[in-house]
């Protein structure tokens, strides 16, 4: 991502798809291609295994210069939320001398119920008006370092972001200080 002000980047939400956990914590759970064909209490044992649907935006990032690369990192809308407020926090962050951009245009709004496709594709829309203005904040904010590595860690992969953490820790001499967080998450009740 941008490092200077003569680097540009583009982000945009271009797609989305429904993630059903496994229960025990082990990652994406998969039916089996032939889930149609078991008997119904096979069904309702195999489905059983997976826990509550979530969404996550499939975000498509393009820096196009001073060289040309791209890559895509999936989010769930509550990463969106709280990226948000981290970028809110920078932005209106007092004791700074200049004046701050705001972002125009706000996260669309958390739904409880009534989750249907039609919410989804406007909130897909609204998240795509979001994120667009996040590269913009690399021109306007030049000096806030702090921000961009927000801004990096949520719009890079996972593995390229604890790569650059760990060759950032390493040029510093604190290699050692790396630690990994080997329990699995929280099964969802």
């Amino acid at each position: 991502l941008p490092s200077s002000n003569d680097c540009r980047a583009t982000a945009r939400i271009v797609g989305r798809r429904s993630v059903v956990p496994c229960r025990d914590g082990a990652g994406e759970f998969v039916p089996p291609l032939n889930i149609d064909e078991l008997d119904p209490s096979e069904r309702t044992a195999v489905m059983a295994r997976g826990g509550k649907p979530y969404v996550v935006y499939r975000i498509e990032m393009a820096q196009v210069t001073p060289f040309r690369k791209s890559w895509s990192v999936e989010k769930r809308y509550r990463e969106f939320v709280s990226f948000a407020m981290k970028i809110d926090k920078h932005l209106s962050a007092k004791n700074k001398k200049s004046t701050r951009r705001r972002l125009d245009i706000k996260l669309p709004k958390k739904q409880l119920f009534m989750v249907d496709d039609n919410f989804l594709q406007k909130r897909q829309q609204g998240l795509d008006q979001w994120i667009q203005q996040i590269p913009k904040l690399f021109d306007d904010d030049s000096d806030n370092e702090p921000l961009h590595e927000d801004i990096r860690s949520f719009l890079l992969p996972p593995a390229l972001n604890l790569l650059r953490h760990k060759r950032i820790q390493s040029d510093t001499g604190s290699i050692s200080s790396i630690t990994s967080d080997t329990t699995p998450p929280n099964s969802p009740s």
